[in-house]
């Protein structure tokens, strides 16, 4: 019963031939999403970082943003066919995230609008006054009528002899686009809030192109980072959607082929990439901030890889096959045992009065554990090369030359900064 409550993105990821419109889509989709997350960070750490965490109006502005800009935005979109994190959802099971997204949505603003008039409240002023205040309060009101025929919507057997199911459908859905898009327009009338800021504290004064302290080694920096970041999306999208329209998900090896490539090629990857001084996604961090960024990537990564290589054991062991008798699978198991190192070297670099206590100097546990990851770095690097060519070929996919040689391009981008702060270059 369920296969037939299955998308019709599931259907089209099955087909043999893609259209040039539908692969469009999913690539526009995917820019969606990462606009969306960065759109999200700089403007929650532009609030933590200028604003007093226990007043009202940083609660107003927080609780406002993040129900709009990752809630509501992930939510209106759940329902295209051509949204990638929901490709293999069934339509019934979406209906359930869609409803738990706009609720926490709804709380949200709801509570980040209480706090600004309670706070107005106490100072003796008027409210809703201004073009921010107004266009806030009518999304507000759409986006609670729209909650409330979701839940209608959600029970149209019940209610099916007093009102059309269409009906209720087509007003939920427009008066969720119509709050959305008000909710925005609200914080474009607010957005002058940034310029209030302390200028001279503010992490992109020296990224402003009238000045000229900006270096010849830093525009490479920056030039780097914003072409791996691109490079890194394209592969990591196209061969994660490949081992999607296999289909063997049920198989060891998938599931192998998936967590060794989210493992390496993408958190690693970024966690690598925290540390380049053209990383934007950093840019303004203290070293505190960007090391426990670094060590919670890494976390995911080394998670995934031990998950990877765990998952292969098992499937050489329940076929019975020779284990590590392969470049791949000798390269993979060096890179996984030093990622492993790495990761413990990195653990103790955290804490250096102890290392110090023990006799060990802090700076040569931090370079053992750079030097440790980079090498992890590159030889999972090159052990996925040799892996995905030959899964690329099982499935008789034919451009593997092609992500092999982007993979190998956003590596050596991304390894530019961290080598050269290595070697002290």
């Amino acid at each position: 019963m369920e296969q037939k409550t299955v998308s019709t993105s599931s259907l089209i990821v099955r087909t043999k031939t893609i259209t040039t419109l539908r692969r469009t889509l999913w690539v526009l989709n995917h820019i969606y999403h990462q606009a969306l997350t960065l759109l999200t960070v700089i403007f929650i750490w532009i609030m933590f970082e200028n604003y007093d965490k226990s007043s009202s109006f940083f609660w107003h502005i927080f609780l406002s943003t993040f129900a709009y800009i990752p809630l509501m935005g992930v939510a209106i979109i759940l329902f295209s066919e051509d949204n990638l994190l929901t490709l293999f959802i069934p339509r019934t099971r979406r209906y359930w995230i869609h409803g738990v997204l706009l609720t926490l949505s709804c709380l949200a603003v709801t509570i980040g609008i209480s706090v600004e008039v309670d706070s107005k409240r106490k100072r003796d002023r008027a409210h809703f006054e201004s073009d921010h205040a107004i266009l806030g309060l009518v999304s507000w009101l759409l986006i609670f009528v729209s909650v409330l025929l979701g839940l209608l919507a959600s029970n149209t057997r019940t209610f099916h002899n007093y009102v059309k199911p269409v009906v209720i459908k087509f007003i939920h859905n427009f008066l969720g686009i119509a709050a959305f898009l008000i909710g925005v327009g609200s914080f474009y009338t607010k957005i002058s809030f940034m310029q209030r800021l302390n200028r001279d504290n503010h992490p992109f004064k020296t990224m402003s192109p009238n000045t000229e302290i900006i270096s010849t080694k830093q525009r490479i920096f920056l030039i780097s980072q914003g072409v791996f970041q691109f490079l890194l999306a394209v592969f990591v999208t196209s061969t994660v959607w490949v081992v999607a329209i296999s289909d063997n998900w049920q198989e060891y090896h998938t599931w192998h082929v998936f967590l060794s490539t989210v493992g390496f090629s993408f958190f690693m990857a970024e966690a690598v990439a925290v540390f380049s001084p053209g990383n934007v996604f950093v840019l303004g961090f203290g070293k505190l901030s960007r090391g426990l960024l670094h060590g919670v990537i890494m976390t995911f990564a080394t998670i995934a890889i031990i998950a990877g290589v765990s998952v292969k054991i098992q499937d050489k062991t329940n076929n019975k096959y020779s284990h590590f008798d392969t470049t791949h699978s000798i390269t993979g198991l060096l890179a996984f045992l030093l990622t492993m190192m790495s990761f413990l070297m990195g653990f103790l670099a955290a804490f250096p009065k102890i290392v110090y206590r023990i006799g060990i100097k802090p700076l040569w546990v931090k370079k053992l554990h750079n030097f440790l990851g980079i090498s992890a770095y590159i030889l999972g690097s090159i052990s996925l090369g040799y892996g995905l060519r030959q899964y690329f070929s099982d499935i008789s996919y034919k451009t593997n030359t092609g992500l092999i040689v982007i993979m190998t391009l956003y590596g050596c981008l991304n390894l530019l900064g961290p080598l050269i702060h290595l070697l002290r270059i």
